[in-house]
């Protein structure tokens, strides 16, 4: 996937994979917790995916968001429970400050 998006020259550690399925399985076996960052479409494909793995009980790991979301509805400034299909789907989010201190403990 290197040549349709950006590698950073200056990481750490890069793994180049062949297919967005072997990316997600990487990114989901070498996860401690998933915070998503401002992004694009895959940004939440990959989020729905790591939600629908939690709802079926595939994983325990945080999930947050390091965005502001805003309602439209509302114009709050946070992520609106409405939103959502059931007050059930909310809870498997975790506060961004839990989620730092799961990753540094």
């Amino acid at each position: 996937l290197v040549q349709r998006e950006v590698g950073h020259p200056k990481l750490t550690e890069l793994h180049v994979v062949e297919t967005m399925h072997e990316r997600k399985m990487l990114m989901f076996e070498l996860a401690d917790a998933y915070v998503v960052l401002p992004g694009g479409i895959g940004t939440l494909e990959e989020l729905f995916e790591v939600m629908s793995w939690r709802v079926l009980d595939l994983h325990r790991k945080p999930i947050a968001f390091a965005i502001r979301l805003i309602s439209a509805s509302s114009g709050v400034d946070r992520i609106s429970v409405s939103s959502f299909q059931s007050q059930a789907n909310y809870r498997w989010f975790t506060p961004l400050p839990k989620v730092v201190l799961h990753l540094s403990g």
